[in-house]
């Protein structure tokens, strides 16, 4: 029976080694599959690398690069996210300083609007001042911000074209201005309110059926005197409650600079209300589904309820009401985080925070129809 039982212990451990073995077999043969797989892949990689730097490099022979103002739309990206085509390298050049976005939408907008159509299709080399006037010239009376802004984005493009050797001048430099007409440029400014009506929009507002974030933003506009978009990408650790101050970063700042604004009871009690929409995105005043609210979103609760100013305008309110009730220029251009200029700016380092606190603390009061110091 011990020898039986010995044999039987022998057959299952030789079973067992079998087993293990055809077992290691399969893996290496899985792996050896696999390798030669990544190598056929890694192959078929390098054959299309190679197919496509002679590619590239036949386009750079025929000129290119620098062939069409517009960019080749088939060659707008390649692995490193590279964009083709004098227009579209100089966006790339800029895209870095822009604060979001829509500032690429709307370069490329301008582009394809105003100018595409008629320098297109042109070397960047070969554009004359004719060109550039070609695409200015009807629009300059009727659009002439619009205008100007085309002139520059032109200018951009083609400063690149001569940093890069594809031509020696800007044809939309200053030399152009001569030959632009020289009419009468009626300044337009944004649509504002009387001061004295602003508390009363605000309530109509406050009373309308927009979303919480909407109406709650735009009444912390009003009370800090803030642009749209500084307090539409507000953030909650921006917000210091216990020193009632939101200290906005340069980025999103339109002069680059960093900028405490002091926070009113009223401008407070706005954020207090905010808590009911925190959402964890870190955005004070989110959208309804959750992300940064739009400019037309906001603009929007004006114009659903008829009140005949935008967004910015309040800002024109505030600086209306600082004026009419004796407070300091300075004060008020800093409440505004407007640059002073001239030898007065090259002086000037203090942002009177605190004398601004007493301006802002008043203006809260004014618009909730109490009665406001001045600041002298």
């Amino acid at each position: 029976m011990t020898i039986v039982a010995t044999s039987r212990e022998e057959d299952g451990r030789e079973r067992r080694m079998a087993a293990e073995t055809e077992s290691s077999s399969d893996k290496d043969d899985e792996l050896r599959q696999l390798g030669e797989r990544i190598a056929d892949l890694a192959a078929r990689i390098n054959a299309a690398e190679g197919r496509m730097m002679a590619l590239l490099a036949d386009f750079d022979r025929r000129g290119g690069w620098k062939d069409d103002f517009s960019s080749c739309a088939e060659w707008l990206a390649w692995r490193t996210g590279v964009k083709i085509g004098p227009a579209e390298r100089a966006l790339a050049l800029h895209a870095k300083n822009w604060k979001d976005d829509a500032s690429e939408k709307q370069w490329r907008q301008c582009f394809q609007d105003y100018v595409f159509p008629k320098l297109g299709h042109k070397r960047v080399g070969e554009i004359t001042t004719a060109d550039v006037l070609a695409c200015l010239v009807p629009i300059w009376d009727e659009k002439r911000p619009t205008a100007a802004r085309v002139r520059r984005r032109i200018g951009a493009v083609m400063k690149w074209a001569v940093a890069r050797g594809y031509r020696e001048d800007n044809p939309a430099d200053d030399a152009i201005a001569a030959a632009l007409p020289r009419g009468r440029r009626h300044r337009t400014h944004f649509r504002a309110l009387p001061h004295g009506e602003v508390g009363a929009a605000l309530e109509a507002v406050r009373e309308s059926d927009a979303w919480l974030g909407i109406r709650l933003c735009l009444e912390f506009v009003a009370l800090t005197a803030t642009r749209s978009g500084e307090a539409r990408r507000a953030r909650w650790p921006e917000i210091d409650c216990d020193r009632a101050t939101w200290t906005v970063p340069a980025e999103r700042m339109k002069g680059g600079r960093e900028h405490r604004v002091p926070l009113s009871s009223g401008a407070l009690a706005v954020l207090e209300r905010a808590r009911e929409i925190e959402n964890g995105s870190g955005l004070i005043f989110p959208s309804f589904k959750g992300f940064e609210l739009r400019s037309p979103q906001v603009a929007g609760a004006f114009r659903d309820l008829g009140i005949p100013s935008t967004v910015h305008g309040l800002r024109s309110s505030f600086r209306d009401w600082a004026a009419e009730t004796g407070v300091d220029r300075t004060v008020a251009e800093a409440a505004l985080a407007h640059k002073v200029g001239g030898v007065e700016g090259a002086y000037f380092r203090s942002d009177l925070f605190e004398r601004r606190r007493r301006v802002m603390e008043d203006w809260s009061a004014y618009l909730a129809g109490g009665r406001a110091g001045t600041e002298t």
